[in-house]
């Protein structure tokens, strides 16, 4: 009898190793301003060497020139449709999200519409999660000679909410009172204004596992740098930073973060030294990231 059952111990052998290979969650992409879903082609190359086996999705919605010049709440109706699209055809299951620069509130915006997402962990690498307070290149080049000092001129009125993205998350400290009142994405979105969506948004974004911020103090982009991290200015003329604890959003648990924050499920990382683009192209940057995913 012994000898007879020999021949079936390899299958055993192989069976009892395909039990116990890790299942790697799949992983949806969401560029940032003026990207692409290539800008994720190194940080995939990276995941897949160090997960084999991951199911990794970018999604192909606002590349290019459609994220400047369409209009935040637009984007996230975008998101939202494509992410469904890619979930429904490919995932039955959970999925982590990561996304970079303004994708990161694109998909937050969309987290916080969808009652059925099924996000674990929602990474955001230099994403301006407490608003933009500084004139990046490529606004430059749109608005010649425009400041930071007299932004708020151009982008706190209806033409520029509908036109401008950067504009839906314009948050120029000296003039908190006009940034409730014109903006029209991230006080909404971060229950600064109550509105009839405000308790549904926070309970769709507390459906999330964990908020993984990760950002730099060499980024050239996002200013202040640390709103990568979800800390801020105090809303006066000094600038003075503050951690984000100490921020409305985070002490009144506006959309959830100190609900997060409080049952261990946010992480907050600064990477020194990377630029903007260092996170989609610098194994440092994808370490990072890595170092996140189950």
């Amino acid at each position: 009898m012994m000898a007879r059952s020999l021949p079936f111990l390899p299958a055993l052998f192989a069976c009892m190793l395909i039990s116990t290979v890790h299942a790697y969650l799949p992983i949806v992409f969401m560029h940032g301003v003026n990207g692409s879903p290539h800008d994720f082609d190194g940080l995939r190359q990276y995941i897949a060497e160090h997960h084999p086996g991951t199911a990794m999705f970018a999604l192909d919605v606002d590349a290019k020139e459609e994220s400047l010049f369409k209009s935040m709440d637009a984007q996230v109706k975008d998101f939202v449709a494509a992410l469904r699209e890619v979930t429904s055809v490919n995932i039955t299951g959970p999925y982590h999200l990561v996304a970079h620069s303004q994708g990161t509130l694109v998909s937050r915006g969309g987290i916080e519409e969808m009652s059925d997402h099924r996000v674990q962990k929602y990474i955001t690498l230099a994403g301006p999660q407490q608003g933009q307070y500084g004139i990046p290149p490529m606004v430059e080049n749109i608005v010649p000679g425009v400041t930071r000092d007299f932004a708020h001129d151009v982008f706190y009125n209806a033409i520029a909410q509908d036109c401008f993205s950067i504009a839906g998350y314009w948050n120029d400290p000296r003039y908190h009172d006009t940034y409730l009142k014109e903006v029209v994405f991230l006080p909404h979105y971060n229950n600064e204004v109550n509105t009839s969506d405000s308790a549904r948004y926070k309970e769709n974004f507390l459906r999330i596992k964990e908020m993984v911020a990760l950002g730099s103090d060499g980024d050239d982009i996002i200013n202040p740098w640390f709103s990568s991290t979800l800390d801020f200015y105090t809303y006066e003329e000094d600038f003075t930073h503050i951690d984000m604890t100490q921020t409305i959003v985070y002490k009144e648990d506006l959309y959830g973060l100190q609900s997060l924050d409080k049952r261990g499920s946010l992480s907050r990382q600064m990477v020194a030294g990377l630029t903007h683009t260092d996170w989609l192209r610098k194994d440092e940057a994808f370490a990072a990231v890595l170092s996140y995913l189950d």
